[in-house]
């Protein structure tokens, strides 16, 4: 029951209700079959769809695992973004680190900056949770320096200091909220019935009608911040 506890926090009881704890089992059968690697993998993509839904960007269009290169997964998350959001998508091409957020006024430009940044965040919070250690030792990882969430939270503070603000207080302020929002088991278990589809989807890979489907059920939808 170690598993159990980790992911949500909680023991199985006859409190319970029975279809809630026959789900909770379910997804704890399905972790034990997947590496704790890729278990953290699945989890961290299913906290950038909860992230996507609570900051207000929608369903994301798709999320999916990558085992291409063996036991070492990966995960990539596509968002529904509008064209100002799209300045924050990680692309060679036109490096994150150099885009600007395009807004015409400076609350259009901080309530981007805080979308893009709850979003990007909320899969190392999630990471955080499941791994039972401070986001900021995620974020502090050498190995979680290069990724695309750091990046993109870079690009972030760099826009809210351009503009004037504090930026440490910015994103430290929606760190604490999401944090607070992942520690809600209503929240959790969804991130945890998102993580556990991804695991035994064909090829991994779940869609924003299949997200949808999945969701409905914790009518989670809106989830305002």
């Amino acid at each position: 029951m170690k598993l159990l506890k980790k992911l949500f926090g909680i023991k199985p009881s006859g409190s319970k209700p029975a279809s809630l704890e026959s789900n909770i089992l379910s997804i704890e059968k399905t972790f034990s079959r997947f590496s704790q690697h890729q278990q953290m993998v699945a989890i961290h993509e299913a906290g950038h769809v909860i992230g996507a839904l609570y900051m207000g960007a929608g369903t994301p269009l798709r999320v999916q695992l990558d085992d291409e290169y063996g036991p070492e997964w990966s995960g990539r998350t596509k968002y529904d973004f509008t064209d100002q959001l799209k300045v924050y998508e990680h692309d060679q091409e036109f490096p994150t680190e150099k885009a600007n957020i395009d807004a015409p006024d400076e609350a259009q430009t901080i309530a981007i900056a805080r979308m893009r940044y709850g979003i990007a965040m909320a899969g190392p919070i999630a990471q955080a949770r499941f791994q039972k250690v401070s986001y900021l030792h995620i974020r502090n990882l050498k190995s979680y320096q290069g990724g695309e969430d750091i990046k993109i939270c870079q690009v972030v503070e760099d826009e809210i200091d351009r503009i004037g603000l504090d930026s440490f207080e910015f994103v430290q302020k929606i760190d604490k909220e999401i944090n607070e929002v992942f520690h809600q088991p209503k929240v959790w278990h969804a991130i945890a019935l998102i993580a556990q589809a991804l695991l035994i989807a064909e090829n991994h890979k779940l869609t924003k009608q299949q997200i949808d489907t999945i969701l409905a059920p914790e009518q989670l939808f809106p989830l305002t911040p």
